[in-house]
Order: C-alpha cells, then structure tokens, then sequence
C-alpha cells in the first residue's frame, strides 16, 4: 500500500481498493463502515471471525487471493484515507496506558441520536437514503454541532 493521501474536497471518493495492481470493486455505503466497527468492537468473534465477516461486508464482486493486503486496503477505506501515525516510545518514557478504551458513541446505542441529529442538521433520512459514501457520512458525523443532543452525549462520555 502506498503512501496516498485523498482529499475529500477536491478528490474523487474511492470506490475500489487495489491488491496486486487489479481493482476489486467494494461496498462504500455508510452501512459498511458502520457495521464494520460494530463488528470490530464486538469482542466475541476470532481474527478469523473478523476477517471472513469484513469480506463479506465489503466486497462486492470477487474476494482477492492476497488476503493481508485486502484487509490493509480495507483498513484504509474505513480510516478515510489516513493512515495511523506511527507510535514511537522514546527512551525513557513512560509505558503506554493498558486497559479498555472509552468509546464516546456506539452505532447501536446511539443509533437514534445519531439517525435525529443526521436528520436535523442536514436533512438527511439515514433509514431512506440509498447510498452514502463511508467517508461523507464520517465526514458529516465530525461537524455536527454542538447543539445535537448525540454531541451532548459525546462529550459527557469524552
């Protein structure tokens, strides 16, 4: 995978990933991406679990014989493009803090605050809308204002 940076403003949205120099078509709709981290945060399936289920949730067409890099492409459509900056501990530092992360929303606890605050601020029905690109939904979800009650809630949880 390359060093790649898309633009949401000026760069046309992906809709494939590449493995291997070939283009596999994939599920962009905001339904993956939120299905996805659902099942990512489950806690009970197995890698292998994980890795059978985000096929089928995003792959439309055919499944690549290279499975490592399609989960990394996968990986990528998810992060909207970013990449996670690399953790480096210098010497001396303290350890990283262990322990489970505090998730401020949840897709299936918040679902009604979130499907209000999309209609809301920006009319959007979620439940009638046919597609919506993963990274406009993450994009929209980041700039709700502060007067949505699912940003309340955000912030007593943060």
């Amino acid at each position: 995978m390359d060093n790649r940076f898309h633009n949401i403003l000026i760069d046309t949205l992906p809709e494939t990933i590449n493995v291997n120099g070939r283009d596999f078509l994939i599920n962009t709709d905001f339904r993956a991406g939120m299905l996805f981290e659902m099942m990512f945060n489950d806690g009970t399936m197995t890698n292998e679990q994980i890795v059978l289920n985000t096929l089928d949730i995003f792959m439309i067409d055919s499944v690549p014989n290279d499975l490592d890099t399609t989960f990394a492409e996968i990986l990528w459509i998810y992060r909207c493009g970013y990449e996670p900056p690399q953790r480096r501990r210098r010497k001396n530092a303290a350890p990283e803090k262990t322990g489970i992360e505090q998730r401020i929303f949840d897709y299936d606890v918040d679902a009604p605050l979130i499907y209000a605050a999309f209609k809301s601020q920006y009319n959007v029905d979620l439940q009638d809308i046919k597609h919506l690109h993963w990274w406009k939904f993450t994009a929209m979800f980041q700039g709700l204002h502060e007067t949505e009650r699912i940003y309340e809630i955000m912030s007593y949880r943060s």
